[in-house]
C-alpha cells in the first residue's frame, strides 16, 4: 500500500501566480530592502505598492501629473521616493502608504521639489556624515544632491547636456553620469555643509567615451 501527504503534493506541483495587478503598464520598479513591499510606477503618474508574500495591492494613488520615471526607497525603507517626467521628485511616507484605510485615498506627502526642469532620469541614495542623501539627474543636464528627511537641496552639478543615467561608486565618492551624447562623466562627490553649485565642463572631470 503507498501512502502520500496530500500537502506535499500540493506544494509539488506549479501554483498559479498572485494576480493583483494594475490595468496599465509598470514603468519602474523597486523593492524595499527587506523584501517586503514592491513599488512600481506607470506612465499615467499613478504609483502601486503591493506585499510581495500574498500579492496583495496596498494603495494606489496619483504620485504626479506625467509618467513615473524613477522609484526608490530608502536605506531604512521608510521613505518612497518617485522622480517624474515633469521634473517633480516626491517623498512619500511608506508606514502613510500601507496605514491608509482608503487604498485610494491619497497619501500624505513629505516633501516635493520642483528644482529640476526635465525628466528624472535616475535616483541615488548615499550616506552623508550625518544625514540620508539623494542624488537625482536629469534631462536638464543637472545632479542635484539632497538631504530627503528635510527636502534641503545641498549640492548642485551642472553638466553640458542631459544626463541620463547616474551610478555611484561603492565608497560613494565618486558620481558617474552618462549623457545625451553617449559620454560618460566621471566627478568626485564632495558634499560640503551648504549649497555649491558645481559646472562640470570637459576639462574639470575626467570622461569616458566610445558610446555614440
Amino acid at each position: 500500500m503507498c501512502n502520500f501527504n496530500p500537502l506535499l503534493l500540493y506544494f509539488d506541483y506549479p501554483q498559479p501566480p498572485l494576480r493583483s495587478y494594475p490595468v496599465e503598464a509598470i514603468g519602474p520598479l523597486s523593492c524595499t530592502n527587506d523584501g517586503i513591499y514592491l513599488a512600481g510606477g506607470a506612465l499615467s503618474g499613478n504609483a502601486y505598492l503591493w506585499e510581495i508574500a500574498s500579492g496583495r495591492l496596498f494603495k494606489t494613488w496619483h504620485a504626479h501629473h506625467k509618467s513615473v520615471n524613477c522609484l526608490l526607497f530608502s536605506n531604512d525603507d521608510s521613505l518612497l521616493i518617485s522622480g517624474s517626467e515633469d521634473g517633480m521628485i516626491c517623498v512619500w511616507s511608506v508606514i502613510s502608504l500601507i496605514d491608509m484605510e482608503d487604498s485610494r485615498s491619497w497619501p500624505p506627502l513629505l516633501h516635493y521639489s520642483s528644482e529640476h526642469v526635465s525628466s528624472i532620469t535616475s535616483l541615488l541614495t548615499a550616506s552623508g556624515t550625518s544625514n540620508s542623501l539623494l542624488v537625482s539627474s536629469s534631462l536638464d543636464g543637472t545632479c542635484k544632491v539632497w538631504d530627503f528627511v528635510t527636502g534641503r537641496l545641498i549640492q548642485t552639478q551642472v553638466y553640458p547636456l542631459g544626463v541620463t543615467a547616474s551610478v555611484l561608486h561603492p565608497e560613494e565618492e565618486i558620481l558617474f553620469c552618462g549623457c545625451v551624447d553617449g559620454r560618460i562623466f566621471v566627478n568626485k562627490l564632495d558634499i560640503g555643509l551648504l549649497e555649491d553649485s558645481l559646472f562640470v565642463a570637459e576639462d574639470q572631470a575626467v570622461v569616458l567615451k566610445g558610446h555614440k
